[in-house]
Parts: structure tokens; sequence; C-alpha cells
């Protein structure tokens, strides 16, 4: 399975996690990546470990690096390779100058020790780019792509005022779509 970084950044509104999911298939397929991709995204709590194939082989990017060994190394890390190559297969600056300090996807995936009780996050469940709204990001240097609770450093970013990519993963090789888990 491939999993990639997009080349292009969006606001917050991503048109909710079925637009975030064309958008990753309509990027794929501007690389000539083969496959259903979708994208690593959380909103109200379910996310790629309730609706992804559960792959029990290789994850790896474009460049052909291997990220993780099998779908539950990428869900909670610690990844063999940082997750920091497009579509088509060019490595992003990870220390960007027109970014914050660090490289970042839209993930909607909470860091430890970030208290979402008190926040509108995951911008309106991807379908705002409004000002008043957050959405959480990960870090895409580090060793995790971030699940509920990792350790991943990110945080909450403003939809309308920050560009971040996503990250999308391969879901299965096969002519029809396997059933999530």
């Amino acid at each position: 399975m491939l999993v990639f970084v997009t080349s292009q950044k969006f606001q917050g509104d991503l048109g909710g996690i079925d637009g975030a999911d064309t958008k990753c298939q309509t990027i794929a397929a501007s690389g000539n990546l083969k496959g259903t991709f979708k994208a690593w995204l959380w909103a109200d709590n379910i996310g790629p470990a309730e609706t992804f194939y559960h792959s029990l082989g290789r994850y790896m990017r474009p460049d052909k690096v291997i990220v993780a060994e099998n779908f539950a190394q990428l869900l909670d890390g610690p990844l063999l390779a940082q997750v920091i190559v497009t579509e088509k297969k060019q490595f992003i600056d990870v220390f960007d100058p027109d970014r914050p300090p660090w490289q970042a996807a839209w993930t909607g995936a909470a860091p430890n020790g970030f208290d979402l009780d008190d926040i509108e996050t995951d911008c309106d469940d991807w379908t705002s780019s409004s000002d008043q709204r957050l959405g959480i990001v990960n870090e895409l240097y580090k060793g995790g792509l971030g699940g509920l609770g990792d350790n991943n450093q990110g945080g909450g970013y403003n939809c309308k005022l920050y560009q971040f990519p996503i990250v999308c993963v391969q879901q299965a090789w096969y002519m029809e779509d396997p059933e999530p888990g």
C-alpha cells in the first residue's frame, strides 16, 4: 500500500471526509498512482482505525521507502520513515519558511495533552474554513501519523488562516473495495 502527503495545501474546508477522500483520489491519479486512496483524517472521533482497510502488508511512500510494516504500525507507530514524499515523488520541505516552524498535515488526531473540550475542532468535520474554527494537525517529520491520543506533536490551527496538506493512504489494489477492519 502507498502513503503520501499531498503536494497541494488546503484550508479546513475539505468538503468533509468524503471530499478529502476525493481530493486524495484525484491527486493520486495526477501522480499516476493506481488504486483507491483515502484521507488520513478523524472527525467526531472516527477515523482510519474504523474506516480504512487494515493491510497486513507494508505501507510505503511513492519513492519505495517503507513507512510501516502493517496497518497497526501505520496507526500506532513508530513509523520506519517520515511521510514527507508527495504523489509526484517529491520531498516536501519540512522547514518551509511559509509555515509554522515545522511541516504538518491536517489529521484531526489530537496529540497527548491537547485539551479538545473547550474548542471547536476539525473545522466542523472538515466542512468549514471559518476563522472561528480550529483543525488539528500532526507534524510530518515526527515518528507517527497521529492516532487519537498519539504523542505526535501538533495542535489546533485556524481553519481559514492556515493551509496544510493531507496524508493519503492507498486502500487496496483489488478491483472492489474491501470491508474496513
